[in-house]
């Protein structure tokens, strides 16, 4: 996220974030035979994606930061044993002018819980190379979540620190999943996040955004997803962010 407005320290990571990172290593060790795979074999299940996406505009936490943003992904999965698996890519956004561009890396674990719960955590790299006001020219985040799964829904606590803010943004997101034929899906989703001297002094609550997406499977390999959501900045940056809907597309092809 590009970073606009002044800093102030909160010194601490948040304890979900550990919590989260945590829980899982306490779990019994995995399957012995799964566990000790060959590296060989374990390649075998590596799944590869690439992303190619047009947004309307570019919001992140309900900071409107361009519009008009085009953007690219590639990604990578890899399941390690029954219970982990571990993930990783890069992501390019600009503008057509040039007069926006970043490039982020991000990694990450997750660990299957039972039948319904799983956590895991990650870490983001946010490069800022050209953008149309003062920014820093990157940023660090660290990610954890917890989530749970009940028939089509899903609730995902997370919390995300950030070094140059030294302050971590909570999000709770409920998903639903519909489908409505073979090749088409229809997914809501809210999200609301709570900023702990997340670039603010003090706590207070950040935003509420409402998504909806309607993937379409056009083949085995492309799966074509336009959404449409609406941004509501709270509390924490009502002051220089306003409401806004916004649209895109994202065309998925999977290797």
């Amino acid at each position: 996220m590009t970073r606009r407005i002044n800093r102030h320290s909160a010194g601490r990571i948040g304890l979900l974030l550990l919590a989260a990172l945590l829980l899982p290593l306490s779990l019994p060790a995995a399957d012995e035979d799964a566990a000790t795979e060959a590296p060989a074999a374990l390649l075998d299940g590596l799944s590869l994606s690439a992303t190619v996406s047009y947004d309307s505009r570019y919001v992140l936490y309900a900071y409107s930061l361009t519009e008009h943003l085009y953007h690219a992904s590639v990604n990578a999965y890899l399941p390690i044993n029954d219970r982990w698996s571990a993930w990783a890519g890069s992501w390019y956004g600009t503008l057509d002018d040039g007069t926006y561009r970043e490039l982020d890396l991000y990694a990450g674990f997750d660990a299957v819980i039972g039948s319904h719960f799983s956590a895991g955590g990650g870490w983001s790299l946010f490069n800022y190379l050209k953008v149309p006001y003062p920014s820093d020219d990157s940023a660090n985040e660290l990610m954890a979540h917890v989530t749970a799964t009940a028939g089509p829904f899903a609730l995902r606590l997370s919390d995300q620190y950030d070094f140059s803010a030294e302050g971590n943004l909570v999000r709770l997101i409920l998903t639903g999943t519909q489908p409505l034929c073979d090749h088409v899906t229809l997914i809501a989703s809210i999200d609301y996040g709570y900023a702990l001297d997340y670039y603010i002094e003090g706590n207070a609550p950040n935003h509420v955004i409402c998504r909806l997406s309607l993937p379409l499977k056009v083949s085995e390999a492309v799966t074509v997803k336009p959404f449409v959501a609406h941004s509501t900045p709270l509390k924490a940056i009502k002051e220089y962010e306003v409401e806004r809907t916004y649209w895109g597309v994202h065309v998925d092809y999977a290797f």
